[in-house]
């Protein structure tokens, strides 16, 4: 089965456009200006239209209401999903999903615990130890602690994913989907060709032995 690959945290068109032909499944921009990897509306207006449509996942974390419908609005059928880590209530991601019901609610989690609280408000939940920041910490998850569950097509594994440590996590998950962001990166935002390279082959070379 294929495992699905996200390269989160874009800033450059040119890197989203390279992530794509590597064969990378998502794009991920983010939008939160505590992050390093926060991009102004020009710029992922600019990194959408070199993505395919539904391709695009828009990353946010407490964003008040009126923006995140401004730039869900404005990204119009590029954006496939909406990745939420603040405090957002079940109530929040409830409410967008029906404004945007062809667009799937990812809601990021710490703990395989908080799922009760967000299960029926979210399509998908994006795994990843807690940090400072939203949208990549670069903190390594303690995978083996998840144990032998199943991690079906609703997760999403993240946190300080690279190429050195990327088959030992989906050894110990069996995940189908993955999240790069800082572990392709030469330095917060600018992605490296090689990193990327690297990542998706050792996660396609897996992909066939399954």
């Amino acid at each position: 089965m294929k495992i699905k690959i996200k390269i989160c945290g874009m800033t450059r068109p040119e890197d989203a456009q390279t992530a794509l032909e590597l064969g990378a499944d998502r794009i991920g921009i983010i939008s939160c200006p505590q992050s390093p990897r926060n991009i102004s509306p020009a710029r992922m207006i600019a990194i959408a239209n070199s993505v395919p449509n539904r391709k695009l996942v828009l990353v946010v974390a407490d964003k008040p209401l009126y923006e995140l419908l401004d730039l869900v609005e404005m990204l119009e059928e590029k954006i496939g999903r909406i990745q939420f880590h603040g405090s957002e209530s079940p109530e929040l991601l409830r409410s967008i999903s029906r404004i945007f019901p062809d667009t799937e609610i990812v809601r990021c989690i710490h703990a395989l615990d908080d799922i009760r609280r967000y299960d029926h408000a979210a399509d998908r939940f994006l795994l990843e130890p807690k940090g400072d920041l939203p949208g990549g910490n670069g903190k390594a998850f303690d995978w083996r602690s998840l144990g032998k569950r199943d991690l079906s097509d609703r997760f999403i594994l993240a946190g300080g994913l690279n190429a050195e440590n990327v088959l030992d996590a989906l050894e110990a998950t069996g995940a189908k989907e993955l999240d790069l962001c800082s572990g392709a990166e030469e330095s917060p935002g600018i992605k490296s060709r090689k990193k990327m390279e690297e990542f998706i082959n050792i996660a396609r070379n897996k992909e066939t032995e399954s």
